[in-house]
């Protein structure tokens, strides 16, 4: 019977011991090991995981585009000059969905400094089957080529340029004999890609490059214009370099700099130059509620800071989803540390930024930049146009992150 009791209590011992370990084991060194694997193979370095799909993304990228048809063109343009009170009336045209593709080349580990250079090749196909409508479909767009050149020669300092000699410049290009309006018609793939223009521009672009030295945004070259001139098939976005994450898993994917640079001198003022974030395809793994998260834009020459607002399912797949602040184009009287966003405009223009839900880009582009549908911009640019229906359900800046749960 003693012997029995002596095995029992022995058995019992076993169990606990087993249990203890099999807890520690399972809240303790289980969890580290797999953060451990997840930090090991999340680094950008050839061999891993993460490695092989960043170079050759497994999953497909779209791209969705829309396009406001002004509807009452000739009503519009009748009034242009003279009775300023008919507002454009648009309609929402798409989406117009394109596939991306990209190859990274020229990739080059810099272990010294915990990052990995590259430049990529950015090509756009278009799904007709996942579309509403075809890339052919014809629309009346705000003409951006003319605006873009009658803002040069409005800005253009004098001692380059004479006033008046500007204006006599942007009368001659609306002349009957060039025949260009405040509004273009056009195609949606040449509005995208490149739309061949008249010849009164090549006129224009040459000597705005080789007698006033002025230079040109890049979606006004070569006679053509297009939103993404030169960036389909091409290295648009030069030379990248971005963490690795072998030294510090947390920065894996953020931008060092771009073509050598950390920031976008002169685009604007101050802090708001710096590059920060990612390219938006990726963030650092075991992802938190309250990690800050930004993705840098080529396209807007700024980075868009995003902040936790819930947890969605995207196809069924757990994410967080972070938003875009309302003061993202907010102005700087409004939301002080966005006055480095407004940058000086020469006269005649108005050089005040005053306004919310609009950001100039005149140094990176001679254009704005908006949330769609104009959300969260001031009433009166809403008002300006017939039309628009800024929805946040829909219009709303976001991002949705797969991140990996707290076991």
């Amino acid at each position: 019977m003693q012997k029995a009791v002596i095995v029992s209590i022995s058995i019992t011992s076993v169990g606990v011991i087993l249990v203890l370990l099999g807890s520690i084991l399972g809240w303790v060194f289980l969890p580290n090991f797999i953060e451990s694997t997840i930090k090991k193979q999340a680094q950008l370095k050839n061999g891993t995981e993460m490695f092989e799909k960043w170079v050759d993304i497994p999953i497909p990228i779209y791209i969705k585009f829309y396009f406001f048809n002004v509807t009452n063109a000739d009503k519009f343009l009748a009034g242009v000059g003279g009775d300023w009170s008919t507002k454009p009336e648009v309609e929402e045209l798409g989406p117009y969905i394109y596939r991306q593709t990209r190859v990274k080349y020229e990739i080059e580990s810099h272990p010294e400094r915990d990052t990995i250079s590259y430049r990529q090749n950015i090509t756009y196909h278009f799904e007709p089957e996942m579309s509403t409508g075809s890339e052919t479909d014809f629309v009346y767009v705000i003409n951006s080529p003319l605006l873009a050149v009658a803002t040069i020669l409005a800005t253009v300092d004098e001692s380059i340029l004479p006033r008046a000699l500007s204006r006599e410049i942007l009368s001659f290009m609306m002349s009957p004999l060039s025949r260009e309006r405040f509004l273009m018609p056009a195609i949606v793939k040449d509005i995208l890609f490149g739309k061949r223009l008249n010849f009164i521009y090549d006129t224009f672009i040459s000597i705005a490059k080789d007698v006033l030295g002025i230079e040109l945004p890049p979606e006004l070259a070569d006679g053509k214009f297009g939103a993404y001139l030169n960036k389909n098939g091409t290295n648009a976005d030069g030379l990248w370099e971005i963490y690795s994450g072998g030294q510090d898993y947390k920065k894996i994917g953020q931008l060092k700099s771009i073509n050598g640079k950390s920031d976008v001198e002169g685009a604007w003022k101050g802090d708001c130059n710096n590059i920060k974030g990612s390219d938006g395809s990726f963030f650092p793994p075991l992802l938190k509620k309250d990690t800050p998260l930004s993705a840098f834009s080529p396209d807007v020459c700024r980075s868009v800071d995003v902040t936790f607002d819930s947890e969605v399912k995207f196809k069924g797949i757990p994410a967080f989803r972070f938003v875009a602040l309302k003061t993202m184009f907010a102005s700087g009287k409004t939301h002080p540390p966005n006055d480095c966003y407004c940058m000086p405009i020469p006269s005649p223009l108005n050089g005040t930024c005053d306004f919310d839900g609009v950001t100039r880009m005149f140094s990176c582009a001679p254009a704005v930049i908006s949330k769609p549908h104009f959300l969260d911009a001031d009433d009166f640019i809403l008002e300006s146009v017939v039309g628009l229906k800024p929805d946040r359900a829909l219009h709303e800046t976001f991002m949705d992150v797969e991140p990996v749960k707290e076991i």
